[in-house]
């Protein structure tokens, strides 16, 4: 059986600098969001905690700013930025993903 799955694609560009955004980091957020521990937010995301990190910091990197902030005994939450990323994913997945599926 063959699959063909169609995505959008987020290409920034921040001082001539150009990154395409892996989705993968909106399942981290969504995570997040329900699990303030990084380790049970990657596990429920599907994704290693290390991978989940290397994502984190690649963005923050990029962006300049933190996307979550760490509390050491009271977990992560997401900064603006992360929740406006996150809210962003959401609604581009709400709106799109009929469509894409009907390709």
């Amino acid at each position: 059986m063959i699959r063909i799955d169609i995505r959008p694609v987020w290409r920034f560009t921040i001082d001539g600098r150009e990154k395409d955004f892996d989705f993968q980091l909106i399942s981290i957020p969504e995570a997040l969001h329900r699990e303030p521990k990084l380790t049970r937010a990657a596990a429920h995301a599907g994704i290693s905690y290390r991978h989940a990190w290397n994502l984190i910091e690649q963005w923050e990197e990029f962006f300049g700013t933190p996307l979550v902030e760490m509390e050491r005994g009271r977990g992560s939450t997401l900064t603006p930025l992360g929740s406006h990323l996150l809210w962003a994913g959401q609604r581009a997945r709400a709106r799109l993903a009929p469509d894409l599926e009907s390709l």
